[in-house]
Order: structure tokens, then C-alpha cells, then sequence
């Protein structure tokens, strides 16, 4: 079984203009400004055609992607990147953690503290 999450965007309907809404209420204005501000600028959607050809490629795939969608693509690729960074910035450290030794060698043939003091 593959699993794959699917968020392709909007797709041109006529859900918002054909929608009956309510007076606004203020405690919720916050809540309101991302989508308001998104939907000012004039619509980002697409034509559902391609959303569909992209899903049936995806379902036919024998190694279809965990992701798709151009923003969850971009939100996923971004992560990623960013987490490389910080993981390169650990990578002196993570790799100080270990010291490969023969295996003949023990654990005390290593020079160890007195009892009581820290290393």
C-alpha cells in the first residue's frame, strides 16, 4: 500500500461567490486577516484539469510521491532545507560524539577520572 497526501490548491469554482456568509464577528478577525489577505490580491487557483491529470498520474505511479501540490510541495522543500541547515550545524558536534575503536580495546584501557569528579 503507498500513501500519498494530496493538497493540489484551489481550483476555480464558484464555492466562494456562490456562498451565503454571515456578519463578521469581531473575536474571529484574526482568524479572518490570512484568508482576507490571500483573497485580496485576486485568486490563486487553477482549472481543475490539471489538479485531475496530476492525481490519476500519481494513483498509476509504482513509486508516487509522498506530496502533491505546488504549495505543500514548496512548504515540504522549504522544511526540508531548513532542517539540512541546522542538522550542518550539528554536524561537527554529532560526529566529535563517537570515537571508533578496535574492538579489542576496552572501556578501560581509557584513562578515566577519579571517582567523584566529572570528565
Amino acid at each position: 500500500m503507498k500513501v500519498g497526501i494530496v493538497q493540489p490548491g484551489g481550483c476555480w469554482t464558484d464555492l466562494r461567490t456562490g456562498m451565503t456568509t454571515t456578519t463578521p464577528a469581531e473575536p474571529y478577525g484574526p482568524l479572518r486577516a490570512e484568508p482576507a489577505a490571500q483573497w485580496a490580491g485576486g485568486s490563486i487557483d487553477s482549472d481543475p484539469p490539471p489538479a485531475a491529470k496530476a492525481l490519476l498520474e500519481l494513483v498509476d505511479s509504482p513509486e508516487p510521491p509522498l506530496l502533491l501540490g505546488s504549495m505543500v510541495y514548496d512548504l515540504a522543500f522549504d522544511r526540508s532545507r531548513r532542517r539540512r541547515e541546522v542538522w550542518a550545524g550539528w554536524e561537527e558536534t554529532s560526529r566529535a560524539a563517537e570515537h571508533a575503536i578496535p574492538r579489542h580495546r576496552r572501556l578501560t584501557d581509557f584513562p578515566h577520572p577519579p571517582k567523584g569528579e566529572e570528565p
